[in-house]
């Protein structure tokens, strides 16, 4: 049975605050005789016997709130327009069963309850906390499995036998998930674990592409039927270290509980990320300089642990041969290795040892100990058919969908370099700044300098996340063409006349797009050359500082005169808000202004929006941030057919594109030899923010399923 913390404090909290008992003032008889209880603001309370139940008969005083206060508030309501003098009441209030309650109030009883299950385990908390950490061994055994180095020596076991371990697993990153080598430390005793394929240099036996893990390659913690003993494994990022452990996966629960040192930190003296970025920043500057905040905290890094409460520097020299070398390296440099494993499970240990009496400390709940082992404790049951079908499937449509995108992208940038002809690439606001000089003749062909920079050679497939992008698509943001600035990303530009909200260059603005694009579309031919000459007389007309007007009605008929209906139609709304709305409201703070080579007229460029406010970047407008505005029209291409192929194209794998390599890093272990019963343990931390909220970078942040969204289903997996 599992107590949630959030069910604790919900009723601790809510409760104890929603019936205080200064709040009341009265109580009177009703026609059923049960008591009716209000406050001073009419709001029906607990009936007196389930308030003497839940919080305990002696619990607080009614003269405890001040007189001042609740006028106060009275005077508050009345401000709103609240009326509070009178109030609805459910007099007949029905006496519901109430369950027996182990304490004299509620706290008591989720007390009781949260000792009675945490009991078996306290010792070993206590246990682990004042022990002696005894010495290592200055030689380790490279012998497949578990060796334990005790008083007698070194000898070989199936699996540990204490039941307090501090436990710290190694892993080759070049060669997949599974466990490399493990150590753990008891009260009395070291072990050290060897992958058996390590010492029989079974190395081609390690597939990091393989995405189902063999559960015979685990660690074996306990014996396999083992269900009734309590242990407690103590890691950093324990998660981590469960995940590599055997018998983790048997479906019948363990009574293991797992303790992360990170988790007990974040809820003592953790960081929020906007700190995290500026202690990491500080490192190496003179602490006396920094704030009094970053010597009492630290990231949750266990060397910046081992530093903040022990104060020494932890050896990590050799963390490179896990994260970036190979199998034959480890092998070779057994000894180091293996003792650097030692060396962080002895670090997390006497991390522990300080941190245990902090976090009783800040959290003296026993609800919320208890609630972390049952956090920690996940267990997340698949199937390894559907897993392979699934993450196959989305990958071929990725790639799919990524090379069909190219092909279309690379279109586009050949027709782009079609306007080098007759230098028509001048007429087009877009691609105008590009360098068009020509880098060489290749097969009779001009290679232009742009082309060769932002997009390579022909073989090369074009991302979408490329800064070339947006300008081949012809993006708009609220029919303003997109314009990227070095030191301030990506924004738009807007005819620097059109601030007259009168004037009519904003409206002849839109419709030059209209004509340009419609251009770049057209058949080659007579109604080709009779839009392009359209196209010329407007931009002419548009670098004529006369062309202003004060009516809108002469905008208007200028519009009319295209003779298109719907251009005119739509043109003519854009004028109409245009002439609603200030400057300001409609394009923002102009960040600066820019001027396009073919334009006479200079530009005010408008940043994109950003979720994180006016200061900040727009990096990349096809990102996920912004597919709102596609959404909405707001941003969308001028290249019709085209572009809103690749809009919608990059809608659908924008989830697999910015999830595939948290998705394909799970560990998902087979359960059945025969079958496909899979089971995944996700890397959770219990307490990863100061708010003690749990993490977990793909299962905690997972959407639900969009029918447009390639990979969003995958919580349906589970």
């Amino acid at each position: 049975m599992m107590i949630p913390l959030f069910l604790r404090q919900t009723l601790r909290h809510t409760l104890i605050r929603s019936y205080k008992p200064g709040l009341l003032s009265r109580s009177y008889s009703t026609s059923s005789s049960r008591d009716v209880r209000v406050n001073q603001f009419n709001i029906q309370l607990l009936p007196q016997y389930i308030r003497d139940h839940i919080f305990g008969v002696q619990h607080g005083n009614q003269d405890d709130i001040h007189s001042d206060l609740v006028e106060k508030a009275k005077e508050h309501l009345t401000s709103h327009g609240i009326d509070f003098s009178t109030g609805s009441l459910l007099a007949d209030v029905p006496k519901p069963p109430l369950v027996e309650l182990q304490g004299g109030n509620i706290r008591d009883h989720f007390d009781s309850i949260a000792y009675a299950m945490l009991e078996p385990y306290l010792s070993l908390f206590d246990k682990l906390c004042c022990c002696q950490i005894p010495e290592p061994p200055s030689k380790w055994e490279f012998t497949p499995g578990w060796v334990r180095y005790g008083s007698k020596g070194p000898c070989e076991v199936a699996y540990p036998e204490e039941n307090a371990l501090v436990l710290d697993v190694e892993t080759c990153m070049a060669v997949g998930p599974d466990p490399v080598l493990a150590t753990a430390v008891s009260p009395t005793c070291w072990y050290a674990w060897v992958s058996p394929r390590l010492v029989r240099k079974q190395y081609r036996d390690w597939n990091k592409q393989d995405l189902i893990r063999n559960r015979t390659h685990l660690i074996p913690i306990r014996a396999d039927d083992d269900t009734t003993t309590h242990r407690i494994i103590v890691g950093h990022n324990v998660s981590f270290d469960r995940s590599r452990l055997r018998e983790e996966y048997n479906l019948a629960e363990s009574n293991t509980y797992f303790v992360d040192t990170m988790a007990l930190h974040m809820c003592v003296n953790g960081v929020t990320m906007s700190q995290r970025g500026r202690w990491l920043r500080a490192e190496g500057e003179d602490r006396k300089e920094l704030p009094g905040w970053m010597s009492s905290s630290s990231p949750g890094a266990l060397h910046n642990l081992y530093q903040l409460y022990l104060g020494r520097r932890l050896d990590k020299a050799q963390r490179d041969m896990f994260t970036s070398g190979t199998l034959e390296e480890i092998g070779d440099k057994f000894q180091s290795g293996i003792s650097y494993c030692a060396k962080d499970s002895m670090a997390t240990l006497q991390i522990f040892q300080c941190l245990l009496p902090l976090f009783k400390r800040s959290c003296p709940s026993p609800v919320t100990i208890l609630g972390k082992r049952q956090m920690g404790s996940a267990y997340m049951p698949t199937s390894s058919k559907d897993w392979l079908k699934f993450v196959t499937s989305c990958d071929e449509y990725h790639s799919n969908t990524v090379k069909d995108t190219s092909l279309k992208l690379r279109g586009l940038a050949d027709t782009a370099c079609s306007l080098s002809q007759d230098n028509l690439y001048l007429l087009d606001p877009w691609i105008s700044s590009l360098d068009w000089n020509i880098l060489e003749k290749k097969n009779k062909t001009n290679v232009l300098k742009w082309y060769r920079k932002e997009l390579g050679v022909k073989s090369e497939q074009i991302s979408p996340q490329k800064r070339i992008v947006p300008l081949l698509l012809r993006l708009v943001w609220e029919e303003n063409p997109l314009h990227f600035v070095e030191h301030l990303g990506w924004g738009y530009i807007v005819p620097a006349s059109a601030t007259d909200t009168t004037s009519g260059i904003y409206s002849l603005w839109i419709d030059y797009l209209n004509k340009y694009t419609e251009f770049l579309q057209a058949d080659q031919g007579v109604q080709s050359h009779s839009l392009l000459q359209e196209v010329r007389q407007l931009l002419k007309q548009l670098n004529n500082a006369n062309v202003s007007c004060t009516k809108r009605f002469d905008v208007v008929e200028k519009i009319v005169s295209l003779k298109e209906e719907n251009l005119t139609i739509k043109t003519a709304q854009i004028l109409s808000k245009m002439l609603k709305l200030s400057y300001e409201t409609k394009f923002g703070k102009s960040f600066g202004r820019v001027t396009l080579p073919g334009f006479d007229i200079p530009f005010d460029f408008y940043r994109i929006p950003h979720k994180d406010g006016e200061n900040f970047n727009c990096g990349k407008p096809l990102g996920r941030e912004y597919e709102f505005a596609m959404r909405e029209n707001i941003l969308k291409s001028r290249v019709a057919k085209s572009g809103a192929e690749i809009l919608r194209a990059e809608k659908r794998i924008s989830f697999w594109r910015s999830n595939q390599q948290r998705i394909k890093s799970q560990m998902i272990v087979n359960v059945s030899e025969e079958g496909n019963e899979a089971v995944i343990l996700p890397n959770l931390c219990v307490a990863g923010t100061v708010t003690r909220r749990a993490v977990q970078s793909t299962w905690l942040t997972a959407s639900n399923a969009e029918g447009d969204r390639v990979g969003s289903e995958l919580k349906s997996l589970i």
